[in-house]
């Protein structure tokens, strides 16, 4: 069964982390991508930055942001959680 047509269609790679703290309340990190792909078949690049906390009893709680150009020169911000 076909779900739909496809939407986004990305591929991409970390380009930096850094350990933001260590303490009682777990460890937090920031991570920054970079990914290229379609959305909607229109080629596409999308920057992002976003920090996760890793809590001591193994849960995750993380957001970001990002910003998205295409080929077509639409700009798209992105918010993430």
């Amino acid at each position: 069964m076909a779900l739909g047509n496809l939407i986004l269609d990305e591929t991409g790679q970390v380009m930096g982390m850094r350990v933001l703290s260590n303490n009682a309340d777990g460890v937090s990190d920031e991570v920054s991508l970079q990914t290229t792909g379609t959305i909607r078949s229109v080629p596409e690049n999308t920057l992002w930055t976003y920090t996760i906390l890793t809590r001591p009893y193994g849960s995750l709680q993380g957001g970001g942001n990002g910003i998205m150009t295409t080929q077509d020169g639409d700009v798209i911000s992105l918010i993430g959680n």
